[in-house]
């Protein structure tokens, strides 16, 4: 209550208190690079009396406007406001402070080592360190963050951080993945069905279209070079069966090249052969040519009439060849494969050089219509050739071949003659374009521990004097005579079963020793034809 004078009068008169009304309640950003913000407030009041005064508290503690508040949860903030005469009113609002300010991350480039499983790494992986006005920096995502065959070299990431308080930042680092797998790989596969798939798709092997352990690009190839270019030095290249467009696949390293199926795998030519009569003038389409010792070719067909689209026949100059205009190579070995429509040679191994090569191997192979050309020359038309090089051939089949097997020196006789074990191989229906004359086995030059055994050579599809079995210019270097034994050779006409020749050029010595024994020939049809020739010429 209030007492009023008036002159000699007193008044009592009831005084009600102040009505107060508080802000509304508060919300504000940070102050930049603080973890508070100063706050500004007023409340206001009506009352019948002036002079009306106002106090904030936060609990007991008396604030004033502005004040600092730190970022956090709401703060109550109470206001009374005191009339002239001291009555009061009290009202409560709050004032919130949140972070807005982001936080400041600095991220770091990392390494990884991709060894064939993917790899993946974590936000913390990249994060360095980071700085924030209020709270903590906390690595929380990085995209990409899995990384495989595909990824390796340099990789751009993007880090995402938080403080904690809803602000996140980001920074970016780069992630280079360097490729450690076991490389070369040992083994790699091959199939044809894989030219379209991507680099790096997993596959199986064969290819069925579902994922497998083998990676497109590093282990698994759609070409045969392909995958001799990727393997492992003494490696092996698996070939699944279908059709490989491939010539003068070069083979620079020692491996084993190995098709699923002789039947299966077929290599055919990519481009026209220029049919010369001449190894390596181009243009020439070989399939296989060597260029390395310890190659092993094995379990496939090479067919030059493969590849229908292109003009001509015969569309493979030889089969496999040596490259020696490069260099002398030892240890090569053809097994069980095909050769089929090869316009010069099947098999020629050469050496060149002042020296024999050595280990080299045919066996269990077939020959169909290889050197048939009428254009071809006396020497260029052969199944399989062995020039000053040594080896065993044994259990192939030839036929409709210009020639079979044949054999010479190159340098330096008697001193480089090869030595060759020819054995169980069987020869018959020859064929040459023309009226020309074929020849069984063109045995030259070979040294005398050289064995010709349990073959079967048959001449008489010939139109011409053909030859069963030929040896001449064979050399002491080994051994003391030359073995042809129980060998098996048919003749019609004016052909000769077993011819053997002088010694050496230039004399008309004794020919050196050939032990010819337990052989069978039989001549069938009319026409003069001999047996065995015994000649100096």
């Amino acid at each position: 209550f209030v007492i009023l004078t008036s002159g000699n009068n007193l008044t009592l008169r009831f005084d009600p208190a102040p009505v107060i009304t508080c802000p509304a309640n508060i919300t504000q950003g940070n102050d930049l690079g603080q973890c508070s913000a100063s706050v500004s407030f007023a409340a206001s009041a009506t009352d019948n009396q002036s002079g009306v005064t106002f106090q904030y508290k936060i609990g007991p503690t008396v604030i004033t406007s502005p004040h600092v508040f730190n970022v956090g949860p709401a703060t109550t903030v109470t206001a009374t406001a005191t009339d002239s005469v001291g009555n009061t009113a009290t009202c409560n609002f709050t004032v919130t402070v949140n972070d807005t300010q982001p936080p400041v991350p600095v991220c770091q480039n990392i390494t990884r080592s991709f060894t064939g499983t993917l790899i993946t790494i974590s936000a913390g992986d990249v994060y360095q360190s980071g700085t924030d006005n209020c709270g903590t920096v906390n690595p929380v995502s990085v995209v990409p963050d899995t990384f495989g065959c595909a990824q390796i070299g340099v990789n751009n990431v993007t880090l995402t951080v938080n403080d904690g308080h809803g602000n996140t930042a980001n920074c970016q680092a780069q992630v280079t993945i360097t490729d450690d797998r076991a490389t070369p790989p040992t083994i790699v596969y091959v199939d044809a069905n894989y030219a379209l798939k991507p680099t790096c798709e997993q596959v199986n092997w064969p290819d069925n279209g579902a994922i497998g352990p083998y990676v497109i690009g590093y282990n698994a190839f759609a070409t045969i070079q392909a995958g001799v270019n990727a393997v492992a030095p003494g490696g092996t290249v698996n070939i699944a069966a279908g059709l490989y467009k491939e010539s003068n696949i070069s083979l620079t390293k020692a491996v084993t090249v190995q098709g699923a199926s002789r039947a299966g795998v077929i290599v055919a030519p990519a481009i026209v052969d220029g049919h010369i009569d001449s190894g390596f003038a181009t243009p020439a389409s070989q399939a296989f040519i060597v260029r390395h010792d310890d190659i092993t070719i094995a379990t496939l067909t090479i067919d030059g009439n493969a590849n229908t689209s292109l003009a001509g026949i015969q569309n493979f100059r030889a089969g496999v060849i040596q490259d020696y205009n490069l260099d002398q190579f030892d240890r090569t070995k053809v097994r069980d494969v095909s050769f089929a429509n090869i316009f010069r040679k099947g098999v020629q191994f050469y050496a060149t050089a002042v020296r024999t090569t050595s280990g080299h191997e045919v066996t269990a192979c077939s020959f169909d219509h290889v050197g048939t050309d009428s254009s071809l020359s006396y020497e260029s038309p052969f199944a399989i050739i062995f020039v000053q090089a040594s080896g065993i051939i044994a259990s192939n089949s030839i036929t409709h071949c210009g020639n079979g097997i044949g054999a010479n020196f190159y340098t330096q006789w008697p001193t480089y003659a090869p030595t060759l074990m020819i054995l169980s191989n069987q020869l018959s229906a020859f064929h040459r374009d023309g009226s020309l004359g074929s020849i069984g086995m063109d045995l030259g030059g070979l040294a005398l521990d050289s064995v010709v055994a349990s073959n079967t050579v048959d001449t008489t599809s010939g139109s011409a004097t053909d030859v069963g079995i030929i040896t001449y210019f064979l050399s002491d270097v080994r051994g003391t005579q030359l073995l042809v034994q129980s060998n098996s050779i048919t003749s019609d006409s004016t052909d000769i079963g077993l011819y053997i020749g002088r010694k050496s050029f230039g004399t008309t010595a004794a020919t050196t020793p050939v032990l010819a024994v337990g052989n069978t020939e039989a001549h069938t049809g009319a026409g003069a034809g001999t047996g065995i020739l015994v000649t100096d010429d």
